[in-house]
C-alpha cells in the first residue's frame, strides 16, 4: 500500500524546463524509479530535472492543465495516483500500459518497454484514449506504420510521434548512426535524429489525425499539440474546452 504524501507547492526549481512558458505543468505522484524501464526512458536517467525521492505536486487551484506523470506510468500505484489527483479539474495521465479506466482522457505509450520490435494493438474501451503515442526511430518505422493505420485510420484516435533521443549511443544500430547528431536538448545532450530527416520522416506518414512532439523544437511552449487534443478530446465528447492560460501556436 502507497502511504498518501503531503501536497508539494511548485516553485521554480520543481517546474519541468520543457513546460516553462507553456499550459502545461507536471504532477508526479510517485517516487523513486518508474519500473517499466523503458529504454532510454528521460525519468529513469540521472538527469531528470529534479528529485524522485519526493512527490510533486502543483498547486490544486492552478489554471494550467495537469499532466500527470512525466516519465512515471499512472498505472503504477494507480489508485494513489487517481485518488492524489482527483481535485484537478483539468488533467490528463500518461500510461504505457493497456489500462486507460482513468477520471480523464489517457495518453498512451504503445510502445514503451519494447520501443524497436513491438507495439500494443489495445482493442477494448479505447474512448477515454486522448491520443497514443509512439516512440520512433528509423528500424521501427514498420511499426509506425502499423500503429497510424489501427489508431489513427482505423478507430480515429490521433497518433503522437515521438522521436527518440539516445544518451547511449550503443542503442543505435551502427547502420544508423550517420542520421544521428549529437547536442544538447533541453538539459542534456543526446543523439538525436537529424531535423532534415525528422522532417522526412513526418512527411511520409502525414495524417489529419499524426502530429510529432518535439520536432523543431524541444519545447511545449512552441508545440501546443497536447493541449489541442486534450480540448480535441472534450469536446468531442460534449464538454467545454479548457480556455487558455498562455497563447500557444496549436498544430
Amino acid at each position: 500500500m502507497v502511504r498518501r504524501r503531503i501536497q508539494t507547492v511548485v516553485d521554480e526549481k520543481d517546474v519541468n524546463p520543457k513546460l516553462a512558458g507553456s499550459d502545461l505543468i507536471d504532477c508526479i505522484p510517485q517516487t523513486g524509479q518508474c519500473s517499466n524501464y523503458c529504454l532510454e526512458c528521460y525519468y529513469n536517467h540521472p538527469g531528470f530535472y529534479r528529485t524522485k525521492s519526493e512527490s510533486l505536486f502543483p498547486p490544486y487551484d492552478t489554471p494550467k492543465l495537469v499532466r500527470v506523470n512525466s516519465g512515471h506510468d499512472s498505472n503504477i500505484h494507480r489508485e494513489y495516483v487517481i485518488e492524489s489527483t482527483s481535485k484537478y479539474k483539468e488533467k490528463f495521465y500518461n500510461t504505457s500500459l493497456p489500462n486507460f479506466d482513468f477520471p480523464g482522457p489517457v495518453v498512451f505509450t504503445c510502445n514503451g518497454r519494447d520501443t524497436d520490435f513491438s507495439a500494443m494493438v489495445v482493442t477494448k474501451n479505447l474512448d477515454n484514449l486522448m491520443a497514443v503515442r509512439f516512440r520512433t526511430n528509423l528500424w521501427n518505422l514498420d511499426l509506425l506504420y502499423e500503429v497510424i493505420a489501427y489508431y489513427a485510420l482505423k478507430k480515429k484516435i490521433p497518433v503522437t510521434i515521438t522521436f527518440m533521443r539516445y544518451a547511449d549511443v550503443k542503442n543505435i544500430p551502427k547502420q544508423f548512426l550517420n542520421f544521428y547528431v549529437y547536442r544538447k536538448s533541453i538539459l542534456n545532450e543526446y543523439y538525436i535524429l537529424d531535423p532534415v530527416k525528422q522532417d522526412e520522416v513526418f512527411g511520409n506518414y502525414a495524417h489529419e489525425l499524426v502530429g510529432a512532439c518535439g520536432k523543431g523544437s524541444s519545447f511545449c511552449r512552441d508545440c501546443g499539440r497536447c493541449k489541442k487534443l486534450y480540448n480535441d478530446w472534450k469536446v468531442k465528447r460534449g464538454f467545454k474546452a479548457m480556455t487558455s492560460v498562455l497563447y500557444i501556436n496549436s498544430n
